[in-house]
């Protein structure tokens, strides 16, 4: 089964928790993207029949800047997988093989794909 989809919003890095009063509070503009992306990610996943599995996971990220991206690509494939717990994946533990790429210029947004893993290598023998 395969997961991929656009997502035409500029990427937002997963910012760290401040510590407040001995608890950690996520940032409000992660909190929101996030809450975005969990939207996003079940309405396309309704779309193309996706159901969660207990397998490995595949996921590819392909993030798209008009110009410099700033930030570190693992803060966005973070914020990206941890949208996507309970949405595309029981737990972002699943995930076997992560590949994160950065591109400058064209239309902001990212391409997320979410394969299983045994269907990843399948795909790769064809």
């Amino acid at each position: 089964m395969i997961f991929e989809a656009f997502f035409d919003e500029r990427p937002i890095p997963k910012a760290r928790a401040r510590v407040t009063k001995g608890r950690g509070v996520t940032p409000a503009r992660t909190r929101d993207f996030e809450a975005t992306l969990v939207y996003w990610m079940r309405e396309e996943a309704k779309r193309c029949g996706w159901t969660i599995t207990s397998d490995d996971l595949c996921v590819s990220i392909r993030l798209h800047f008009d110009g410099k991206a700033p930030g570190d690509v693992d803060n966005y494939a973070k914020a990206i997988t941890d949208a996507a717990n309970g949405v595309l994946m029981r737990d972002d533990r699943q995930i076997a093989r992560l590949c994160v790429e950065r591109f400058a210029g064209g239309q902001e947004g990212f391409w997320l794909r979410v394969t299983e893993r045994a269907a990843a290598r399948e795909e790769k023998k064809a």
